[in-house]
């Protein structure tokens, strides 16, 4: 828990230093941890209007770069965050009417269907809010919800439209069925609308999307970066409240 409090204490002392991020989008607005102590970045709405999300200008994320990969020790921005600081941001900054967590790449998983070869899907850990924060629907089944992203729950996962009918043809007998990735079971739940790829334009856009708290169990305890404060892996996004507290 020191590790934790130490980490979050660097954060918000590197916020306060650093009050003129630069604007990744067309606005930035400050939010209340104090004066200029966190600036926050609006999503491009050219990246996100021909999406089927709800609102997009209400989409911000925390940050002024887009960094990738797993970053260790000091930042000298802060864009990435551990999932402890994630979990205290998410819990404290109330100008968000709710905050959600996405891993920074998709690597490509190898994916085993319950008949026939393996294939290989670009892959992303995020929070089970995460389709609520970005009001995006399910096409067939349902999306991850808060509920799957607890410690224990049976591992499951949300198919993206493109992948499920290049790679799958569309068979909607696959839902519910369990997948194997790295040896363990995942249930393939939903898939999203057509034309959602998460919310980054790259070449590899996600395939699939797992909750963050089935990382331990797929990746193993030994390689998990969940419980790791000083392994800053996630970004951070949220939908801001329609009555922000600036206090």
């Amino acid at each position: 828990m020191r590790a934790v409090r130490d980490d979050i204490r660097f954060a918000l002392r590197r916020l306060r230093q650093q009050p003129g991020f630069t604007v990744v989008a067309v606005l930035t607005l400050a939010l209340g941890l104090g004066a200029n102590t966190a600036i926050f970045t609006l999503l491009h709405a050219v990246m996100l209007r021909s999406l089927p999300v709800t609102r997009p200008t209400e989409l911000y994320r925390l940050g002024d770069t887009f960094n990738c990969c797993v970053n260790s020790g000091l930042q000298t921005s802060y864009s990435l965050f551990s999932y402890p600081l994630f979990a205290h941001l998410r819990d404290e900054l109330k100008e968000f009417d709710e905050l959600a967590a996405f891993q920074a790449t998709a690597p490509v998983t190898p994916l085993r269907p319950p008949t026939g070869p393996s294939v290989s899907v670009p892959a992303t850990y995020v929070s089970g809010n995460y389709f609520r924060v970005m009001g995006v629907g399910a096409a067939t089944g349902r999306v991850l919800t808060p509920g799957d992203d607890v410690v224990g729950s049976p591992p499951v996962m949300v198919m993206s439209h493109r992948a499920f009918v290049e790679q799958f043809g569309g068979d909607a007998s696959l839902i519910g069925q369990a997948f194997m990735i790295n040896g363990v079971a995942v249930t393939l739940v939903g898939v999203t609308t057509p034309g959602f790829f998460g919310e980054t334009i790259r070449p590899n856009p996600a395939g699939l999307w797992i909750p963050l708290g089935q990382e331990p169990v797929i990746r193993g305890a030994e390689t998990s970066l969940v419980g790791r404060p000083a392994q800053d892996w996630l970004y951070a996004i949220g939908r801001v409240s329609s009555t922000p507290n600036l206090d």
